[in-house]
């Protein structure tokens, strides 16, 4: 970070450090959503295979399609190529990766989903164990998009954990 002093705290969302545990499994996981509609992908990729995940998970998609204004645009291959070949960059073992963390001061709330599949929870456990001041929140029968899933308890911890 080339100006720390710009930042007050941090929020991380189904995320790992440097060479996270799973993230090198990400090519399978891709693939297996081949063939799969936008919505199945997000439902495959984001929660669990139970039936509260699932319909949780199409609720979210619905939210996020209802938006008509200001709208994301869609990405295009070149794009999500790039996006691909940074993450699997990004998931080459790193043996600092831990000790590096334990320069960040500033307070961190972790959240992860129980069964996020592309990055493990072991992640975040690892995360908050070298990290001195943070707050973990792990969301059970949830995978990758857990603050999606959880939108409410999400929000609502993450402005408490911001107000303090």
């Amino acid at each position: 970070m080339t100006k720390p002093a710009l930042i007050n705290k941090v929020i991380l969302t189904g995320t790992g450090l440097k060479g996270a545990i799973g993230l090198s499994n990400l090519p399978d996981i891709v693939a297996s959503t081949a063939g799969l509609s936008p919505e199945e992908s997000f439902l495959k990729f984001g929660f669990t295979q139970s039936s509260e995940s699932i319909a949780a998970g199409k609720a979210a998609y619905t939210r996020i399609q209802s938006r008509t204004v200001d709208r994301d645009l869609v990405l295009s291959d070149a794009t999500s190529a790039s996006q691909f070949t940074a993450v699997l960059g990004w998931a080459q073992p790193n043996a600092d990766a831990l000790n590096e963390i334990k320069n960040i001061k500033k307070p961190v709330l972790i959240v992860h989903g129980e069964n996020d599949l592309p990055v493990s929870v072991q992640n975040a456990h690892n995360m908050s164990q070298n990290l001195e001041n943070s707050e973990l929140l792990i969301f059970p029968d949830s995978g990758h998009a857990s603050f999606f899933q959880n939108h409410d308890a999400f929000v609502a911890k993450a402005i408490q954990f911001l107000d303090k």
